[in-house]
């Protein structure tokens, strides 16, 4: 994280850690001697509505690692995914739509090394993507600085879920991934014949 330095605009104090955030991209800096010296407080879990599902009262929201703001280095994406874990985190957030698969990608690479039963991965449905057909940079496209050259279309037929899911899966690596967040179902993107019910 050293490379990450310029990029420190504030910090915070967590369980006794201090942990430093960096610019727009929120990456937390977490000083390597700090993982060893400082014992975390077990994150508190709290229930999801009526889901019977548990989530941590903190994650990691994977955003940022589809270089929503600004390039993140392969290095640098994959040493803040293991500051994150090594602080206790385990719950992380992110979405096909962040850097066209590319966050889902850095953290299924961290996640694909966990016990599977040690974490808990949530995702989002809606869009497909396909390969986008001419030169990579100039696949993108805008809130993305950098990302995977697909190109996205939404779909919310069974399909089109289903697909999405399973790409999830195979760019994340677990056998299966709890909760599904839909957050751009509209009727702007959607076709309500065509829709689940």
């Amino acid at each position: 994280m050293e490379r990450l330095k310029g990029y420190i605009t504030s910090s915070a104090n967590w369980s006794g850690a201090r942990v430093t955030w960096t610019g727009k991209n929120c990456l937390p800096i977490v000083p390597a001697g700090l993982l060893q010296e400082t014992r975390m407080k077990p994150i508190p879990s709290r229930p999801l509505g009526r889901t019977g599902i548990k989530l941590p009262a903190l994650g990691f929201g994977g955003a940022p690692l589809g270089e929503l703001f600004q390039r993140i280095e392969e290095d640098d994406a994959q040493e803040m995914l293991q500051a994150v874990w090594g602080c206790g985190i385990r719950y992380f957030d992110t979405a096909p739509w962040y850097g066209h698969g590319l966050s889902e990608h850095r953290i299924g690479h961290l996640l694909r090394q966990q016990d599977p039963t040690a974490f808990i991965c949530s995702t989002k449905v809606g869009r497909v993507y396909t390969r986008f057909a001419g030169r990579a940079p100039e696949s993108v496209t805008a809130p993305w600085t950098g990302g995977l050259p697909f190109v996205p279309r939404f779909d919310y037929t069974y399909d089109g879920i289903m697909r999405s899911y399973e790409d999830s899966l195979m760019r994340l690596g677990p056998e299966r991934i709890r909760p599904l967040w839909s957050t751009t179902l509209t009727l702007d993107t959607t076709r309500p014949n065509e829709c689940l019910g």
